[in-house]
């Protein structure tokens, strides 16, 4: 079995479908409002799948179904 990297790029994050394009994932990070990213020593953009999960899930929404506690109906 295979083991999934840690880190991905951009283009792998697309991929994976995080992201709809880079050029999503770009205006993201120059607006602030995308996942936590690394930029090692000046170079490439790098995620960790853990901050693409984490940024995913707050961005959840709930359904009427979901957010109202289910009544048993007699």
């Amino acid at each position: 079995m295979k083991r999934m990297k840690r880190y991905i790029t951009p283009t792998e994050a697309v991929l994976e479908g995080y992201f709809s394009s880079e050029k999503q994932a770009a205006t993201l990070r120059c607006q602030k409002r995308g996942p936590s990213y690394f930029k090692p020593n000046g170079g490439r953009i790098i995620y960790d799948r853990r901050d693409l999960e984490t940024w995913l899930e707050r961005g959840r929404m709930l359904t009427a179904e979901q957010s109202v506690p289910f009544i048993q109906r007699i």
